[in-house]
């Protein structure tokens, strides 16, 4: 039977029922404080006690699960100073037909103290405490801004599907954060709860310590600022600058290797060397440690990120997709001839990065490396191959068995030679590999799926590639067929009519015979065998990296 849908946006509009709801999140925030992060099943589970408590069962869960997270943050959001705090605002609370302020080419507003709202006070009382103000929509820009060490903490004010976006990737950083929900979604004139705005503004700041969580924010900081043109044109061989008529193909890859990405491999290497070479002190926050990781383990860890990015261009040919990062993939930009060569040049830009450090790595590191990335291409290219081949078989014949096997040799692999490469340039002997490497199984596959349902449920983008959607074989086709919806599915796209409607009735199809469903369990199944296998790794710090990365993976 399908559950009951339930509203996860909503809020309660009486100050009664949200002042109930907080007062039971601080009660029970004390049995969660100690923990080292806070994860999505923790939220979810302490905001099924807070509702019933309050009887108020099901109506509020994600009002809920804001206040424990805000109760799990409160001690350590205190300690930060403001000027080290950034206060999210939306647009939405402007009075659109008076406000006189500007957009900038970011899409943020820039306020013109015109007093026709609240947002114009707030600032003046921002700018006299030190707060960074940012009065925008979307995630890119605040994680710009933690990554780049610009802040320390997040204070945000947004409808809940914004805070949905935000706020879990703060989380999985180790980033506190607190969040006060718009009392009502839209995107003019909306109101918020001004009492409990102030109370978590003028949180004073602390000038005693509080004891640390472990985090993954120092490093995280560290791989991103890699990616910084300046550095990048330091760790990366062979780059030029061509001119805009007319790019050399090493421009081209320079280009690509600059798109966003979520920097996953490059975080997971240096996650593990730090974890090996230092020990958990290198998970603390406020540490100077990683700052001091070493040209040549940067160097390896962004060629890993430089391969997975090859990765993509050939993926794009393959699958016909014309859209990466929000903006035309290479191959829809320059032709496929162009793109298949570019690829095959970070190619071997990765490897020459790698084998240039032979000296400052040692050979046999370099040597030992080398081969996994070799394993790992083998492996990924015959995960590929699969997928082609069985992208000739209709969706009836989609097989569970045969789509997991292909996220394992193309996915799993992937996250392991990230975490190998950084281990090997770390310690010779890598004691825990065996563990790792099953941790790399369970979570690329978990990954995959969450990836997979992403593109189907509309979460990742609006609009997918259709007629490669049916004939792909990933978990959700996977799953349908064995529910036997195929027939069904089939029918639907030959129909006729646009693309869009017949991906919409299949969504809908997909979502009331439980497919996602099923797909999510999974999902959670294969990352608890994940932090499983973490669990069980000797070393303490690498333990603790794993199940950091897990979360930070996840958006926990």
């Amino acid at each position: 039977m399908q559950k009951p849908e339930i509203n996860i946006k909503n809020v309660p509009q009486g100050p009664g029922e949200r002042d109930f709801i907080r007062a039971e999140a601080a009660r029970l925030g004390k049995s969660i404080t100690g923990k080292g992060r806070l994860d999505r099943g923790c939220l979810e589970k302490t905001a099924c006690k807070i509702l019933k408590k309050v009887k108020l069962d099901k109506e509020y869960p994600g009002f809920a699960m804001v206040a424990v997270n805000n109760e799990f943050w409160r001690e350590r959001y205190s300690f930060i100073p403001y000027k080290r705090r950034l206060l999210l605002l939306p647009q939405c609370l402007r009075n659109r037909k008076k406000c006189l302020g500007k957009i900038d080419k970011t899409g943020a507003l820039l306020c013109a103290e015109c007093g026709s709202c609240d947002i114009s006070e707030i600032k003046k009382k921002s700018r006299k405490l030190g707060y960074d103000l940012l009065i925008a929509e979307g995630s890119p820009v605040v994680l710009e801004k933690i990554l780049n060490n610009d802040v320390d903490a997040v204070f945000g004010v947004a409808c809940m599907d914004s805070l949905e976006k935000v706020f879990p990737r703060a989380n999985s950083l180790g980033i506190p954060n607190i969040a006060v929900p718009l009392l009502c979604d839209g995107c003019v004139n909306t109101e918020m709860d001004m009492k409990e705005f102030n109370k978590w503004f003028l949180a004073g700041e602390g000038k005693s310590s509080v004891s640390r969580k472990y985090s993954l924010l120092p490093l995280a900081r560290t791989a991103y600022s890699i990616f910084e043109e300046k550095e990048l044109k330091k760790l990366i061989p062979l780059i030029r600058t061509g001119t805009e008529r007319k790019k050399e193909v090493s421009d081209l890859a320079f280009e690509w290797i600059k798109k966003d990405g979520k920097r996953l491999r490059t975080i997971f290497t240096l996650a593990a060397y730090a974890a090996l070479k230092y020990g958990l002190k290198a998970f603390k926050e406020e540490n100077a440690i990683v700052k001091k990781i070493p040209e040549n383990v940067r160097k390896t860890a962004l060629a890993v990120e430089v391969l997975h990015k090859a990765s993509l261009v050939h993926d794009d040919i393959e699958d016909g997709d014309t859209v990466r990062y929000e903006e035309r993939t290479m191959n829809a930009k320059y032709g496929v001839p162009i793109a298949l060569n570019t690829g095959d040049y970070l190619v071997g830009l990765g490897y020459k990065m790698i084998s240039s450090e032979k000296k400052t790595l040692g050979a046999d590191a370099v040597s030992d490396i080398l081969n996994k990335i070799s394993e790992t291409y083998l492996k990924m290219s015959d995960g590929q191959g699969k997928e082609l081949l069985n992208r000739e078989n209709n969706l009836c014949r989609v097989n569970l068995k045969e789509v997991i096997g292909i996220y394992k040799l193309k996915t799993s692999s992937a996250f392991e030679i990230a975490l190998y490469s950084g281990m090997r340039a770390a310690v010779k002997n890598i004691g825990d590999h065996g563990l790792v490497a099953k941790y790399s199984e369970n979570l690329g596959i978990a990954f995959q799926i969450k990836d997979d349902i992403s593109e189907w449920d509309g979460t990742k983008r609006e609009s997918i590639n259709f007629k490669m959607a049916l004939k792909t074989p990933g978990i959700i086709n996977a799953l349908a067929c064995r529910k036997g919806l195929g027939k069904s599915v089939k029918k639907t796209a030959c129909s006729g009519g646009s693309e869009k409607a017949g991906l919409g009735k299949i969504r809908i199809l997909y979502g009331k015979k439980g497919v996602f469903d099923e797909a999510e369990k999974m999902a959670l199944k294969y990352k608890a065998k994940a932090l499983f296998c973490a669990g069980r790794v000797k070393n303490k710090a690498l333990r603790e990296a794993l199940e950091l990365l897990a979360g930070l993976t996840f958006k926990d």
